[in-house]
């Protein structure tokens, strides 16, 4: 499949840059070694300054990031179903963040590889790349 975006990452910036660009109509190779949410899952930490939780819900405004269904389809505690004015616990965030991954490495629009990105060369009429 020929694409016309390459998201390198699947912490949270590369998941909110799939979902954006997949609001605009765009094909992407989504590459990332684990598509684990980045350093959220690994180190269960985020910057200081950062609620998490804000800006999980400021990303549900995007169509492809469906978080909320598969949240709302389990039982027990999730980010769907917290007070929006609360701050909701770092973990909430990570499982909303999993669930919205999954939505988008699934949509017919994106082509998901498991794997590093170690080489990218233009040939004028586009990019190769090899993983």
């Amino acid at each position: 499949m020929r694409t016309d975006w390459l998201v390198v990452g699947a912490g949270p910036c590369g998941i909110f840059a799939v979902a954006s660009l997949l609001r605009r109509g765009a094909k992407v190779t989504w590459i990332d070694p684990s598509f684990s949410t980045g350093r959220l899952s690994r180190y269960g930490s985020v910057p200081a300054n950062t609620r998490n939780d804000r800006l999980c819900r400021a990303f549900q405004s995007l169509p492809h990031l469906q978080f909320a269904p598969r949240q709302a389809s389990r039982a027990g505690p999730s980010l769907a179903r917290t007070d929006p004015g609360s701050t909701a616990s770092l973990q909430l965030s990570i499982d909303a963040l999993r669930d919205g991954s999954e939505a988008l490495q699934s949509h017919e629009a994106v082509r998901a590889v498991q794997g590093s990105v170690h080489l990218l060369a233009g040939d004028g009429d586009g990019w190769g790349g090899e993983t």
